[in-house]
């Protein structure tokens, strides 16, 4: 037998030790090529080049939310016991909580019913009762002397002082007077002229067609048809609503008017009725961009009950239900 010094075994040791060495660092280099700073083509997963999800656009917003829990313990009066110190135990969260943004047409769409009465269909409201005599010559005429309304409109039935001021008359100018008195020789006039229908429709057509409201390119009237049938406007002031119901009835009742605006007319209605707070579809530039409710309605902010006083049922005309 071969004898063999201490000295051979340990560089045979030492070889075996280097070869197992060396095959163990080849197969970890593998592995770390995987998680090397180089990434491959094929595989990129970091922040930079990290492909995006397709996710819808969130209609809200995250905002921070604190919560906490407080405990007090105070230990009871016994002498027997070890005394255990009064203690206070906060615990707190702090996390985002989502709410979803405010809809500025819904925000908007009680107040855009008013301002499109004063703005475009005031005129109108001349033509359609300019015709027929609204005011009653007697009425008139104690307006204008300043004498007291009998019946209805007279005076309350309690109240001394809220009667006595009632019976005085009011302290009209002088300028008022003699609109007043215009106005009730121009009723005296109607009275004796015969009444056509086919005049004031032709009137108001001739009105809507110079002010280019009856054109394909404005969409005003359907913006306040739109508005009209929004279910956000319930809580408009009744008598805005029933003045709005009364002239869109007189335009679709209008046989002068072309049957195509009157169909523009009820499809704003309908696409106000099923898609609240999104009549801004239908542009209008008076109301959008050249409205100022301030001046429209300086006394609004003295009165803001009229629109908490909730819904009200307001008869719509026969003409644009269904």
């Amino acid at each position: 037998m071969e004898y063999r010094s201490p000295r051979t075994y340990l560089l045979l040791l030492i070889a075996v030790l280097g070869c197992i060495l060396q095959w163990s660092h080849g197969t970890d280099g593998g592995k770390q090529d995987n998680y090397s700073l180089e990434h491959s083509k094929e595989f990129d997963n970091s922040t930079a080049h990290r492909i995006k999800r397709r996710t819808q656009s969130q209609s809200g917003f995250f905002f921070p939310i604190a919560m906490y829990t407080v405990r007090h313990h105070k230990p009871p009066n016994d002498r027997g016991r070890a005394v255990r110190p009064e203690t206070w135990e906060y615990r707190g969260q702090y996390f985002y909580g989502y709410r979803p943004k405010p809809n500025s047409g819904r925000r908007r769409a009680a107040r855009l019913l008013a301002a499109g009465l004063p703005l475009l269909l005031a005129p109108l409201l001349s033509i359609i009762f300019s015709f027929p005599v609204v005011v009653p010559v007697a009425q008139m005429t104690a307006v204008t002397t300043g004498a007291a309304l009998q019946g209805p409109l007279g005076a309350p039935i309690f109240g001394r002082r809220r009667r006595r001021r009632r019976v005085d008359p009011p302290p009209y100018s002088p300028e008022r007077k003699a609109r007043l008195k215009e106005l009730e020789v121009v009723s005296d006039y109607l009275h004796q002229v015969n009444y056509d229908e086919n005049q004031q429709s032709r009137v108001m057509v001739n009105y809507l067609q110079c002010n280019g409201l009856l054109s394909p390119d404005d969409h005003c009237l359907e913006r306040l048809s739109c508005e009209f049938g929004d279910p956000a406007n319930e809580k408009a002031p009744q008598l805005e609503r029933t003045v709005t119901s009364i002239l869109l009835g007189h335009m679709l009742n209008n046989e002068f008017i072309p049957k195509p605006f009157k169909k523009r007319l009820k499809a704003a209605a309908t696409h106000g009725r099923h898609n609240t707070g999104q009549c801004n579809k239908f542009f209008c530039n008076y109301v959008d961009n050249n409205w100022d409710f301030t001046s429209t309605y300086p006394h609004s902010q003295e009165k803001p009950a009229e629109f908490s006083s909730g819904p009200q049922a307001i008869p719509a005309h026969p003409s644009i239900q269904g």
